[in-house]
């Protein structure tokens, strides 16, 4: 009997997916803060729209697989900035924005950084272009500390929005993609153009390969 119990405890553990559990921090100025308001949503409202709604699309996929997993997003909100990083000057500089993302790494290479310029991609959308990147962003990452530091540009239109701090998620999530995810323009009647997230098996594969990150 106690055999009998132990083995059944035992499929039930093989049968729970683990869940892998990403932190990171997320940087925004007072400004940045304010162009959401003023399109009557919060920072903290659309980040988390946008992580429930990835973690759906990612868990579609990845509890199929034969070690089914999960995946969870945990935002830290952050207001102090690390010395030298300045989200509202907005030059035309990529270089510029790799100094941030030093300045990010000094202060914190154990946790994966976003940070959202206050300004938008349109002076560097030919350099995106040349290299065949479609989401606007500019990003390092450190194996050795399974972090990384993306910096986006402010899109405050949902659609929008959803794509880039999607793709910056996912490159925490440990995905080392030029386009990790692909969206889809959709009608949606009354509501609008949205964009629906699509999924690579690549992308899939990357984030079950990953050994970073804390499992339950």
């Amino acid at each position: 009997m106690l055999k009998r119990l132990l083995l059944l405890i035992s499929i039930a553990l093989a049968l729970t997916p683990a869940t892998k559990i990403i932190k990171f921090k997320l940087y925004i100025s007072a400004n940045g803060r304010e162009a959401f308001l003023q399109k009557g949503r919060t920072i903290e409202e659309s980040v988390n729209a946008v992580i429930s709604e990835l973690e759906v699309t990612l868990d579609t996929f990845l509890l199929q697989l034969d070690s089914p997993l999960k995946v969870k997003f945990e935002p830290l909100f952050t207001t102090e900035l690390p010395p030298g990083v300045d989200l509202d000057k907005c030059g035309t500089d990529l270089i510029e924005i790799g100094d941030m993302l030093n300045f990010f790494n000094d202060d914190d290479s154990l946790t994966s950084t976003i940070a959202i310029l206050s300004c938008r991609a349109d002076p560097f959308n030919d350099a995106f272009t040349t290299v065949g990147q479609k989401v606007p962003y500019v990003g390092h990452s450190l194996t050795t500390e399974c972090t990384t530091r993306t910096v986006i540009f402010l899109e405050t239109e949902e659609p929008k929005f959803l794509s880039v701090f999607s793709t910056a998620l996912i490159r925490a999530a440990g995905v080392n993609l030029l386009n990790p995810l692909v969206f889809e323009e959709v009608t949606d009647g009354d509501q609008g153009v949205r964009y629906e997230i699509r999924v690579g098996n690549d992308t899939i594969n990357s984030i079950k390969q990953n050994r970073c990150f804390y499992s339950v």
